[in-house]
């Protein structure tokens, strides 16, 4: 039991690691949203999906800005907590 156990531990970190980031999902849908809303102007298609390539960008730099504060609050946490 402990085995099975484990081995779908390690297949939902592998599908886990597949998985899109909400960044990822929103420009998807962005692009999805551009595509239908100018099927056939292509200037006005571009130039709304490189509007979605900015917002994937300033999304994904916000999260790396607040993962790295967090570890940043943790490790000074553990270093002023030491004896």
């Amino acid at each position: 039991m402990g085995v099975v156990v484990i081995l779908l531990l390690a297949l939902g970190l592998a599908f886990g690691e597949e998985r899109k980031s909400r960044c990822e999902v929103k420009h998807d849908r962005c692009v999805f949203d551009c595509t239908n809303r100018f099927p056939l102007d292509t200037n006005k298609r571009e130039g709304c999906e490189l509007r979605c390539k900015l917002n994937l960008a300033v999304c994904e730099s916000l999260n790396f800005i607040e993962r790295t504060g967090k570890e940043i609050r943790e490790f000074l946490e553990g270093f002023s907590s030491g004896g």
